[in-house]
């Protein structure tokens, strides 16, 4: 099932936007995938928001990430290195705020 639409008439910043949209839904679990996921809510040139700088390293994870569901391949990284990184971003939120260093 899909739905494709496109309209550059109007801007559209509800909670739904008109964008695209990718859900896949199986029996261990579901994701999602959308362009409005790296949409800056800055000027542009015509609308009123534009997309990132860097959105080739977002194709890149989700063509790494479709290629992991096909192929059976783990992923290259797992929830641990995801909690080491946000403790890391968290020790140096807590470093600035405190103008000094800590132990992670």
């Amino acid at each position: 099932l899909a739905h494709f639409c496109a309209d550059f008439a109007a801007d559209d910043h509800s909670a739904d936007p008109w964008t695209f949209l990718i859900k896949v839904i199986g029996t261990d679990g579901a994701t999602r995938f959308s362009y409005r996921d790296w949409v800056e809510n800055k000027p542009g040139v015509v609308h009123s928001h534009t997309w990132s700088a860097y959105e080739h390293h977002i194709r890149n994870e989700v063509a790494d990430f479709v290629d992991c569901m096909q192929t059976g391949r783990p992923a290259p990284s797992t929830i641990d290195d995801a909690i080491v990184c946000q403790r890391i971003i968290e020790g140096a939120a807590q470093s600035i705020a405190e103008r000094r260093e800590v132990s992670l």
